[in-house]
């Protein structure tokens, strides 16, 4: 059983979308390979990307449900560049400025 088969089949349509889920790393950005930005980037950005497609369609028919996507202030701080990419690609992704 998948995440994405219980989303489908348990919650087939919501009123408000938070996206939320973030996985990391602490290894230097050089240590960091393309395996594991692939993991990133598909856990940090791509699954809110697929939640909110899935969503959207029935939010716009109802006027309503925003689609919300969470950050942190670490990502917006030059000490962790590795989150700082990560999140960029969340934050950017709604096409918001941050609120922080």
């Amino acid at each position: 059983m998948t995440i994405r088969w219980v989303v489908r089949s348990r919650l087939p349509e919501v009123d408000i979308l938070v996206n939320n889920r973030v996985v990391y790393g602490s290894k230097a950005f050089e240590g960091i390979d393309d395996d594991e930005w692939i993991n990133f980037l598909q856990v940090n950005v791509i699954s809110g990307v697929r939640l909110s497609r899935k969503y959207l369609r029935l939010m716009l028919i109802k006027n309503w449900g925003p689609i919300i996507f969470i950050s942190s202030e670490l990502g917006s701080q030059d000490s962790s560049r590795n989150d700082s990419l990560r999140k960029l690609g969340i934050v950017i992704l709604p096409g918001q400025k941050p609120i922080w």
